[in-house]
């Protein structure tokens, strides 16, 4: 059963190792670094080191008071162990504010990874998705988000959509939002729950090496209407991310 809260899993490396973010405290100027694993209800939870340096603690924040930066690796060094996002959704969701919050967590992600690098957007699109209230939010969400980051060649986007198996809508990576904007309007409408794992892995086993030889980093971005429920499924779609060094953001409506 879907859970009924709001919720940004975060899978990384168990160490905090060289890619620590840095937290600032908006008034105080307290600054630390840490590892974000997770936002929920307004609040931050982040993996710290003990003193002694033996072990991790989880330290809880206030997101509304504390900036998060995150240190950057090395440009043309794959991810080893990527983030891969994933949301926990109510069952309904018709005015669209957890598809925003979603794509406003993407949209801050690909602001601050294009001052430094190049990026293969990969859109998976649900065709199960039959509400075109739903589609039209969809839309406007994504070409919003196009229009305030202004990236250009920056970023480039192929469009999949899929159900039980999955389609390609934009195969040759382009810039802009408008070609995305119209797979989305324009994907067919299918029956039956839709397989995001399969679907995931057929996008990455196409855009992995195409990102390598673009030298881009590879983003995967699913708007679905039904959210991967269960941890078995979120792993492997985290897994899959994972082979493909790339960061995955699961949006649910």
């Amino acid at each position: 059963m879907v859970a009924s809260m709001c919720l940004t899993l975060l899978f990384g490396a168990t160490d905090l190792g060289d890619t620590c973010d840095i937290f600032t405290h908006k008034v105080t100027g307290e600054t630390f670094r840490g590892r974000l694993t997770a936002r929920a209800m307004g609040t931050l939870y982040v993996k710290v080191p003990t003193a002694d340096g033996t072990r991790t603690i989880t330290r809880k924040l206030k997101a509304d008071e504390w900036s998060v930066k995150v240190q950057e690796r090395g440009a043309n060094v794959p991810t080893s162990r990527p983030v891969a996002t994933a949301h926990v959704a109510p069952a309904s969701d018709t005015d669209g504010r957890l598809l925003l919050a979603m794509l406003a967590n993407a949209e801050e992600y690909l602001a601050a990874t294009i001052r430094r690098h190049r990026v293969l957007l990969v859109w998976l699109y649900d065709e199960a998705d039959t509400s075109p209230g739903k589609r039209k939010i969809v839309s406007k969400a994504v070409g919003r988000m196009y229009d305030r980051l202004g990236a250009q060649d920056q970023i480039v986007a192929a469009v999949v959509t899929y159900n039980r198996a999955a389609h390609i809508a934009l195969g040759s990576p382009r810039a802009g939002g408008g070609a995305v904007v119209r797979c989305v309007t324009r994907a067919p409408v299918a029956e039956g729950a839709s397989d995001h794992v399969a679907a995931l892995g057929a996008a990455a086993g196409r855009y992995a090496q195409v990102a390598r030889l673009q030298n881009r980093r590879l983003v995967f971005c699913i708007l679905s209407d039904v959210v991967p429920d269960g941890t078995g499924e979120r792993r492997r779609l985290a897994a899959i991310a994972e082979r493909a060094a790339a960061h995955l953001f699961a949006v649910g409506l």
